[in-house]
C-alpha cells in the first residue's frame, strides 16, 4: 500500500530524530521542515501534529517543536506495560497454541541467530525482527487492543534502542540476548506455562538492564 505524503514526511522526520539528526535543543520548524523534504507546509504540518500525538515532539508556540528525549523513567514505563500487556496475551493464547503457532515462533527465532548465521544486520532491522516475535505472540490471543497496544510501545521502544545502541558496533545488538526468544519457544512446547512467563518476563526486562532504573525499581 502506497503511503500517503504526510506519512512519508511523518517517517522521514521520525528516522532522522532516531539517528540524532536534529540537536536534541533544536526546534523543528514547518518551512524549514518543507524546504529540506521539498514540499509544501502543509504535509510538514500534518506530520508534526501526529508526532505530537505519538508523544515524540511537542509544540512550543511561536518557537517551533522540540523533541522530547526518552528519559529513563519513560524506558521504564514503557516495558513495565510491555510486561502487562505480554504476560496477559500469553496467558489468554497459551492453552490454544499449537504446533503450527510453536513452529512460526521457532521460525522467527531461528531467523535471528545472526552471530551463528554469521548475518549483518542494520540496528533498524534487528530491533523490527525482535518486534515481529513479540508481537506475532501476543497476536495468538486475539485481542486486536492488545496487539495494536504493544505495538505502539514497541514503536515507542525503538526510540530507545537507538538511543542505546546507536553509537555501538554491530556485535553490541547482535550479540544481545540471542538465546532469549529461543528458550520462551522451548518452554511453551513443553506446555510450561510458569518457564514460558518468567522467561518471557525476563527478556522483555532485559533493556533495563543498561538503565540505573533497573537497579532500583523492580518489575
Amino acid at each position: 500500500m502506497t503511503q500517503s505524503l504526510k506519512d512519508q514526511i511523518h517517517d522521514k522526520i521520525l528516522d532522522n530524530i532516531i539517528n540524532n539528526k536534529y540537536e536534541i535543543n533544536d526546534f523543528l520548524k514547518e518551512n524549514a521542515l518543507a524546504g529540506e523534504f521539498g514540499v509544501s507546509k502543509a504535509p510538514v504540518r500534518e506530520a508534526l501534529i501526529q508526532l505530537c500525538n505519538e508523544g515524540i515532539i511537542r509544540s512550543i508556540p511561536r518557537l517551533g517543536y522540540q523533541i522530547i528525549r526518552l528519559t529513563e523513567r519513560d524506558i521504564w514505563e514503557a516495558t513495565q506495560f510491555r510486561i502487562i500487556l505480554e504476560l496477559e496475551g500469553l496467558r489468554l493464547s497459551f492453552e490454544s497454541l499449537e504446533k503450527d503457532a510453536i513452529d512460526c515462533l521457532t521460525q522467527l527465532t531461528n531467523e535471528t541467530e545472526y552471530i551463528k548465521m554469521g548475518k549483518s544486520v542494520s540496528l533498524e532491522e534487528w530491533w523490527e525482527n525482535n518486534a515481529l516475535f513479540h508481537i506475532t505472540l501476543i497476536s495468538y490471543a486475539k485481542n486486536t487492543l492488545l496487539t495494536d497496544s504493544l505495538r505502539k510501545t514497541m514503536h515507542l521502544l525503538w526510540r530507545a534502542v537507538a538511543q542505546l545502541f546507536g553509537n555501538s558496533g554491530q556485535k553490541s545488538y547482535l550479540s544481545y540476548n540471542p538465546k532469549s526468544h529461543i528458550i520462551v519457544c522451548e518452554a511453551i512446547s513443553e506446555k510450561d506455562f510458569k518457564k514460558a512467563e518468567d522467561l518471557l518476563r525476563k527478556d522483555i526486562a532485559s533493556i533495563l538492564n543498561t538503565y540505573s532504573l533497573a537497579n532500583t525499581i523492580k518489575i
